[in-house]
């Protein structure tokens, strides 16, 4: 029927969309979950950065987050993987190595910040993958917004549940300049002085 245009693309545009630009399940589930205005746009504004890139799963994921779009089912991925303890992050592995290089030829930073990310725990890892929006996507270097993002995240994961234990000793002491970060973003750059 001809009814379905206006609810947004066909499926088979979506596909032709998934063929040009490959993503994983969670980055397809996601664009197939939003509205279908967002569909359309997501399929005709879409640029990325690269063309010959192998996955675009986070560049995707993030351009249909920024058109404000939420899925029908509210929470997203954070919801999953809140409570259950030390169950979920062993089922939670965490982006993929993929994801990680993706990402941060999307947000440029220094190797500290990549090894920063890179020690965190698999839950904080896809936390940041998947939420992390700057204030100024012009920006070439992302290194104190990410850091103070990462030292957020682990912030809000210590105080879900204690199963995060392990990962206290090895970044504790990390924790200190966060609260330059929170709240205000205009804060992270010029005081995330901790790290």
């Amino acid at each position: 029927g001809g009814t379905v245009a206006s609810k947004g693309p066909e499926r088979r545009q979506l596909e032709e969309f998934k063929a040009r630009y490959p993503m994983d399940d969670r980055a397809w589930d996601f664009l197939s979950s939003a509205s279908g205005s967002t569909q359309a746009r997501v399929i005709g504004e879409f640029k990325p950065r690269r063309e010959d890139d192998s996955d675009y799963s986070a560049a995707v994921t993030a351009f249909v987050k920024s058109l404000g779009s939420k899925p029908a089912f509210g929470g997203g991925s954070g919801g999953s993987g809140g409570k259950g303890g030390g169950s979920s992050t062993s089922s939670r592995s965490g982006p993929s190595r993929s994801q990680m290089e993706t990402f941060r030829r999307r947000f440029p930073m220094d190797d500290r910040a990549f090894e920063f990310l890179s020690n965190s725990t698999s839950a904080v890892m896809q936390d940041v993958v998947q939420n992390f929006s700057p204030r100024n996507m012009q920006d070439t270097d992302y290194s104190r917004p990410i850091t103070a993002f990462i030292k957020q995240c682990k912030e809000h994961a210590e105080k879900r549940g204690p199963a995060g234990g392990r990962d206290d000793s090895r970044g504790g002491g990390g924790g200190g300049g966060g609260g330059g970060g929170y709240g205000g973003r205009s804060d992270s750059r010029g005081g995330g002085g901790g790290h």
